[in-house]
């Protein structure tokens, strides 16, 4: 991976029942091959269960991505959409911070 690069991956299903199914094995083999693997998950009703990723990298331009500032990330959204783009429907600050919060 080119220095800087970053790895995102999804690991599969990450549900309180199911996790340890294949998510587990994905999130703890990432993190020995990474200096930083960061798992999230995002809930897509057609799985029937949240489904899991992986964001890893060993050396980033932001590596403190996952503590943004809802108003950060906001406002980091609307600088990168050109006026002619349709609104982000599904993303924000809160559903970024919410990505990284994954349950105990």
């Amino acid at each position: 991976m080119s220095p800087g690069g970053v790895l995102v991956t999804q690991s599969g299903c990450c549900g309180l029942l199911n996790y340890h199914e294949c998510f587990t094995t994905i999130h703890n083999t990432l993190r020995n091959s990474f200096k930083h693997a960061h798992p999230y998950a995002v809930d897509i009703p057609a799985f029937g269960c949240p489904w899991g990723y992986n964001l890893c990298y060993n050396d980033c331009a932001h590596p403190d991505v996952f503590n943004w500032d809802p108003t950060d990330v906001d406002r980091r959204i609307a600088e990168g959409i050109k006026a002619e783009c349709l609104p982000l429907h599904d993303y924000d600050g809160h559903r970024h911070r919410g990505l990284f919060s994954l349950p105990k």
